[in-house]
């Protein structure tokens, strides 16, 4: 990819994403009654954008994800509320951090400190350790994370119940 290719690609990108935040803000607003903006324009939210590329990689344009610190191009960058809207975050510059698609998906609506955490717990676990945890979370959130055991269809006793 050439030069020029990926600036056009970081200027459809970064449209896509401020365009996606100010549909959110519009949503929130509309749910809470209270007027909610995105307060940097298109060539702010750039300079944002911009001034958290990594420099180490020469001309190409990429980032380093702020949790799992892995290079992410163009096309995999995705910004973060570091405190969630849904939690009472803002979409004001200090609380948006630039992170891969993965890990913005995989933090939902935690707060960045207890994601880094939770990431850091992993990543001091061995492959396998890591593996299984992460797929016993991912199942208990698919299934709720209640705890609470289905009853069993029937007359809701146990089959050596006498009560």
């Amino acid at each position: 990819m050439t030069i020029e290719q990926q600036r056009k690609a970081f200027q459809v990108r970064s449209r896509q994403m401020r365009q996606s935040i100010l549909t959110r803000e519009r949503e929130r607003s509309e749910r809470s009654g209270k007027a909610v903006t995105l307060t940097m324009t298109l060539y702010e939210w750039r300079e944002f954008l911009m001034d958290r590329r990594a420099r180490s990689i020469g001309e190409s344009l990429g980032w380093i994800c702020c949790y799992c610190r892995s290079l992410t191009r163009v096309g995999g960058i995705s910004v973060d509320h570091a405190k969630p809207l849904a939690r009472g975050g803002s979409s004001d510059r200090d609380n948006l951090a630039v992170c891969c698609r993965r890990c913005n998906k995989l933090k939902g609506n935690m707060l960045a400190k207890d994601f880094k955490a939770l990431m850091q717990a992993l990543w001091d676990m061995d492959e396998r350790s890591a593996s299984d945890v992460t797929r016993r979370m991912l199942s208990q959130r698919q299934h709720g994370w209640g705890g609470k055991a289905k009853k069993e269809e029937g007359d809701g006793k146990r089959e050596n119940d006498t009560t």
